[in-house]
């Protein structure tokens, strides 16, 4: 009986993936018969209040910090329902499989529980959180959108993973979530091909604002039409490509013509001077 304690040693086994074998498991059942026909297991097993008396488990050695398995198929689809599990969909499994599969979803709810359960944890692991219509962006979202910003979205996931240290299943799960957060566009380099992008801005009778947008944007040479709020009357701004001066003439012509406008202006842009990232990159931090 001196090298019973081994035995029972024995009866805990280290489940991992594709490690178990049925030669091994051969082994395993025939020390569990034998150490629990000895009176001195199953007197230890009467005396243990932790244990039930209608089921036998392995334990592990003190030095080990492993999750107890039942051994018997019946015990371990009893463990599985007590998780949550239909044991009904699992009975196709072999033994083997179903103790690698406790095992796993034995360490997913060890691992849910000691996980700390506060608000900014909750922030940063799911992030986009939203408090009263306002998003509410992680350190890591912030510093994401800051970089996809800097390069106009066109920087790599691959390389957003090098600069904040961050895997990279991580950043392309992340990315597709900050997606709303970005107005990107890709349009023409309308100088390249001798063409002006002239935005035109027009007053409108009540009521006539919406119509008037909706016909303009079927002509040729519109990229885009918008309804807008302003302090001197403006309802609609149309953004347009043409080429010549004649051009201009000719489409602010056409729009007076048109029932309902009451007024009309337009601007061309002949220099960026520049863009001031950093403004965007203040909203961000204070979000």
């Amino acid at each position: 009986m001196q090298d019973l304690p081994n035995k029972l040693r024995v009866l805990h086994v280290e489940l991992r993936q594709r490690e178990t074998t049925p030669i091994k498991f051969k082994y395993i059942f025939e020390y569990r018969r034998e150490a629990l026909s000895s009176s001195s297991f199953q007197e230890r097993q009467k005396n243990d209040s932790s244990s039930s008396s209608s089921e036998v488990i392995c334990r592990p050695r003190e030095d080990q910090q492993q999750i107890i398995v039942p051994l018997s198929r019946h015990m371990l689809l009893q463990a599985m329902e007590k998780l949550g599990i239909n044991a009904k969909s699992l009975e196709s499994l072999t033994v083997e499989q179903l103790h690698d599969l406790f095992n796993r979803l034995s360490n997913l709810t060890a691992a849910a529980a000691a996980a700390p359960n506060n608000s900014s944890n909750q922030k940063e692991r799911y992030p986009l959180h939203v408090d009263g219509g306002v998003a509410v962006l992680s350190p890591i979202d912030k510093r994401m959108l800051k970089l996809l910003l800097a390069s106009n979205g066109d920087i790599s996931s691959m390389t957003l993973s090098k600069e904040l240290g961050i895997p990279l299943t991580t950043i392309q799960r992340r990315r597709k979530r900050l997606v709303e957060f970005l107005d990107i566009s890709c349009t023409l380099a309308l100088r390249k091909f001798d063409l002006r992008s002239i935005t035109f801005f027009i007053a409108a009778e009540n009521g006539m604002s919406t119509s008037i947008a909706k016909e303009i944007l079927t002509w040729p040479s519109v990229m885009s039409v918008a309804r807008t709020l302003s302090n001197n009357n403006i309802d609609i701004k149309a953004d347009v490509v043409l080429k010549t001066n004649k051009e201009i003439i000719d489409f602010s012509e056409k729009i007076k013509m048109m029932p309902g406008v009451k007024e009309l202006f337009w601007t061309e842009s002949i220099e960026l001077i520049g863009k001031n990232n950093d403004m965007l990159y203040s909203k961000i931090d204070s979000s």
